[in-house]
């Protein structure tokens, strides 16, 4: 689980993007964002994000985002990102989607949790 604060914009996203670089060496095919101390996300923090996706999928796994609110929610909700992530309200179902059972990667169905 990766807990990510404050603002995620131009300034942040590479320390970020590099994190996950790490994190993705290991052998997981899942990645969870905990996303409850985010106030701000840019197009650049999206992009990161999405290239997390990308890497996922290219593994049989998927990235859930857990606990939006906000205004991040209200950008994944707008820019339907949220067919692409799976969404959780709190990082407990986040993290007990992942542990239950392997699915399909992507089957968001869009809802930004509330």
């Amino acid at each position: 689980m990766i807990a990510v604060a404050g603002e995620l914009d131009l300034a942040t996203a590479p320390a970020l993007r590099h994190f996950i670089d790490d994190v993705r060496r290991a052998p997981a095919d899942q990645l969870i964002f905990d996303m409850a101390g985010v106030a701000f996300v840019d197009s650049s923090g999206l992009r990161v994000l999405l290239d997390a996706y990308v890497l996922a999928r290219r593994h049989g796994g998927a990235v859930h985002l857990a606990a939006l609110s906000g205004a991040p929610a209200r950008l994944v909700e707008i820019t339907r990102l949220g067919e692409r992530f799976r969404l959780h309200p709190t990082t407990a179902t986040a993290l007990a989607a992942v542990l239950a059972a392997p699915e399909a990667p992507g089957s968001g169905d869009g809802a930004v949790p509330r």
